[in-house]
C-alpha cells in the first residue's frame, strides 16, 4: 500500500510545487492580474452566478450586461469554466478569491493530465518533468498574467487526456476506449470552442499520422464516432450559438483594431500595418522563441537517442516523438506571417484573432517530445552484447535525460518567471474594484443587437436615463419581481398602452399578460423589448424562454450524454480486451 502510493504523491508534490510557483502572485496580492480580458472574466462570472442562484439551471443571459440593458453572453460563449468558478463561490468570500482558487486548481488538473498523457510513453521522471514544464509554460502563465484568458486557461486540462484517447485507440488498438475520448471532446467544446477549433488544426493531423502509420481504418473511424458524439453532447451550447450568429455583432472579434490576425503575427511589425505596437508583443516574440527552443532541443534529444539505440521497431513512444516533431514545427509556422496563407484559405480561422495563440500546441508539442526523448534515452538499444559499446549504452543513469532537459528548458523557464514575478500588468483587480458599476454593467460590443440602431455610438455612452420599465401611454408600472431570466410586472392603464422594458430583445424573450401569451416587439431604435397592455389593470410577465434550436440542442446534449455514459458503464462491466491481430506489432 504505502509502496503503491509513493510514486503518486511524489508526482503530485512536484506539481503542487509547479503551482505554487505559478500562482505566487495570487496567494500574496488576493486580487487578480489586470490582464485585458480580465473584466470581461469577472462580469460574466457575475451574470453567471446571479442566474445561477436565482434556480437557472443554464444562465444564458447576464442581466446588468450592457449598461443593464443585459446580453445572452452564454449563448456565445462557453460556459463550463464558469460554473466552476460560481459553485466555488459557495465556498469563498467573493468571485475574485473563487476565481484565484479556481486557476490553482485548473493549473494542478491540467499538470496532472499531462503526467497522464506522458506516463505510457515516458518514464516516471520523464512523465512528471513534462507536466511540471506545462504548468509552468511561458505561454501559460502569458495567458494568465498578461491576457488573464480564463476559458482558454480552462482548456489547457482537457488537450493532454484527448492526446491520450487518440493514442490508444489509434497506437494501442484500444478502440473501446472511445467514450473517454469523446468525454474529453465534449468538456473542451464546453470550455472554449476557439481553442478546441484551432486544435483541428494540429490534433488532426496527429491522429491521421498514427491512423495511417498503422493503417488502422477502423481507428481513424472510431475517433470520427468519438468527436460526432462529443458535438451531439454538446448541442445545448453549440446549436443555439450557431444558429443565432446574425442576432448579434460577434464579426466584431475580427473587426475590431485589435482583431486583424494579419497585424499578429509572431515578429511581425504592427506599425508597418498602421498599428500602434501592442505591448504585449515583446512578450508573445519571447514565448514563441523560448517554447520553440525547448521544443528544438527536445526534438534533437530525442533524434539522437533513438539513433544511438539502433533500434527500428516502432513503440508507443517511438511513434508519439515522430509526430510531435513534425507538430513543434507545424505549431510554430502556424504563427509566423509565412503561414498567411493557411489563415486565408481555412474557414472562420481568423476568428482566432491571434496566430500566436497556437503558442498554447507549441508548448504543448514541446512537453511532449521531453516525455518522449527521456522516454527513449532510458531504454536499452537492441546492439549485440558483441560490440564494445553496447554496454556503455545500456548504462546511462535514469536520471540524465531528465536533467538534461530541464538544463534545456531554463530560457523558457526564466520568461515564465519574468512574468510571474515581474508581471507586465500589475496584480490589482480585487473585490473592491470588481464591484465597481462600471466593471458590473460594462458594455459587450460582439453582444449587442444587430438591428440596434447607433450600437457603435452606444459602446461610448452611459446610457442612464431609461427606467426598468415605464410605459408609453396614459397609465403607470410596478415592478413585482425583476430576476435576470424573468420578469413580473404589474400595469395599470387608462388606455392602451406600451410597456417599455430596459432589456434587449433577443430571440428567447416571451411574454404574458394576464396568463395569456402576447406578442414581444423591439422596434424602436435601442432594440428593447416593448409589449402591449390594453386598458385596465393587468399582470405581465415577461421570460427569456427555450427556443427551438435551444431545445433541439438540450435534446442531443442529453442523447450524446447519454450514449457516452452508456458505453462507458458497458465498458466498465465488460472489460474487452485489446483486439489485434496476430501478426500486428503492439505498440
Amino acid at each position: 500500500m504505502r509502496a503503491g502510493l509513493k510514486h503518486p504523491l511524489l508526482v503530485l508534490a512536484v506539481l503542487s510545487a509547479a503551482v505554487l510557483i505559478l500562482g505566487w502572485p495570487l496567494l500574496t496580492h488576493h486580487a487578480l492580474p489586470g490582464g485585458s480580458d480580465v473584466v470581461f472574466a469577472y462580469h460574466s462570472a457575475h451574470g453567471f452566478s446571479q442566474a445561477l442562484f436565482e434556480g437557472v439551471l443554464y444562465p444564458r443571459w447576464v442581466e446588468n450586461s450592457n449598461n443593464h440593458f443585459g446580453g445572452p453572453t452564454f449563448i456565445y460563449y462557453c460556459p463550463l469554466p464558469y460554473y466552476a468558478v460560481s459553485l466555488l463561490s459557495l465556498i469563498t468570500p467573493d468571485l475574485v478569491t473563487a476565481f484565484r482558487l479556481a486557476i490553482l486548481l485548473v493549473a494542478l488538473l491540467s499538470g496532472w493530465t499531462l503526467y497522464l498523457a506522458a506516463r505510457p510513453i515516458s518514464t516516471r521522471a520523464g512523465a512528471t518533468l513534462a507536466a511540471a514544464l506545462y504548468v509552468l509554460l511561458p505561454y501559460h502563465v502569458l495567458d494568465l498574467y498578461d491576457r488573464f484568458a480564463f476559458a482558454e486557461f480552462c482548456a489547457f486540462i482537457w488537450f493532454p487526456l484527448i492526446i491520450l484517447g487518440l493514442r490508444r485507440i489509434l497506437a494501442q488498438g484500444r478502440r473501446d476506449t472511445w467514450p473517454a475520448l469523446a468525454a474529453a471532446f465534449t468538456g473542451l467544446l464546453f470550455t472554449h470552442l476557439v481553442t478546441a477549433y484551432m486544435g483541428i488544426l494540429v490534433l488532426g493531423p496527429y491522429a491521421a499520422y498514427l491512423g495511417l502509420r498503422r493503417r488502422d481504418w477502423r481507428g481513424l473511424a472510431t475517433v470520427t464516432l468519438a468527436a460526432g458524439v462529443a458535438l451531439m453532447a454538446a448541442a445545448i451550447y453549440v446549436i443555439p450559438m450557431m444558429h443565432q450568429r446574425p442576432e448579434v455583432h460577434l464579426d466584431w472579434v475580427v473587426d475590431a483594431p485589435y482583431g486583424d490576425w494579419r497585424r499578429n503575427f509572431v515578429y511581425r511589425d504592427e506599425v508597418a500595418f498602421g498599428y500602434n505596437r501592442a505591448p504585449i508583443k515583446p512578450w508573445v516574440n519571447r514565448v514563441t522563441t523560448t517554447q520553440g527552443m525547448l521544443a528544438l532541443a527536445a526534438a534533437a534529444f530525442f533524434v539522437f537517442a533513438r539513433r544511438r539505440r539502433r533500434d527500428t521497431a516502432p513503440d508507443a513512444s517511438t511513434l508519439d516523438g515522430d509526430a510531435m516533431v513534425a507538430l513543434a514545427f507545424w505549431t510554430f509556422f502556424l504563427q509566423i506571417p509565412a503561414s498567411a496563407l493557411v489563415w486565408r484559405l481555412v474557414p472562420e480561422l481568423g476568428t482566432v484573432q491571434f496566430p500566436w495563440r497556437f503558442g498554447l500546441f507549441q508548448g504543448l508539442t514541446a512537453v511532449m517530445l521531453v516525455a518522449a526523448a527521456c522516454s527513449v534515452a532510458s531504454k536499452p538499444d537492441s546492439t549485440p552484447d558483441t560490440e564494445p559499446d553496447a554496454g556503455a549504452r545500456r548504462q546511462q543513469p535514469p536520471w540524465l535525460a531528465p536533467v538534461i532537459l530541464l538544463l534545456a528548458a531554463m530560457p523558457a523557464l526564466a520568461v515564465s518567471l519574468r512574468l510571474i514575478h515581474h508581471p507586465s500588468r500589475p496584480v490589482n483587480f480585487d473585490a473592491t474594484l470588481a464591484a465597481s458599476p462600471f466593471y458590473i454593467s460594462r458594455v459587450m460590443t460582439e453582444y449587442l443587437p444587430r438591428e440596434m440602431k447607433g450600437w457603435r455610438e452606444f459602446v461610448d455612452q452611459q446610457v442612464t436615463d431609461l427606467p426598468r420599465a415605464q410605459v408609453e401611454g396614459p397609465g403607470e408600472v410596478h415592478v413585482t419581481s425583476w430576476q435576470t431570466h424573468r420578469r413580473r410586472l404589474t400595469v395599470t392603464a387608462r388606455a392602451p398602452v406600451r410597456l417599455v422594458l430596459r432589456t434587449f430583445h433577443h430571440p428567447g424573450w416571451t411574454a404574458w399578460v394576464d396568463g395569456e401569451p402576447t406578442q414581444v416587439q423591439a422596434d424602436n431604435p435601442l432594440h428593447v423589448i416593448t409589449v402591449a397592455v390594453p386598458t385596465g389593470r393587468h399582470e405581465v410577465e415577461v421570460r427569456f424562454m427555450a427556443t427551438r434550436d435551444r431545445l433541439l440542442g438540450r435534446t442531443l446534449s442529453i442523447l450524446g450524454l447519454a450514449t457516452i455514459a452508456g458505453f462507458a458503464i458497458r465498458r466498465r462491466f465488460t472489460r474487452p480486451g485489446p483486439r489485434r491481430r496476430p501478426d500486428e506489432n503492439p505498440l
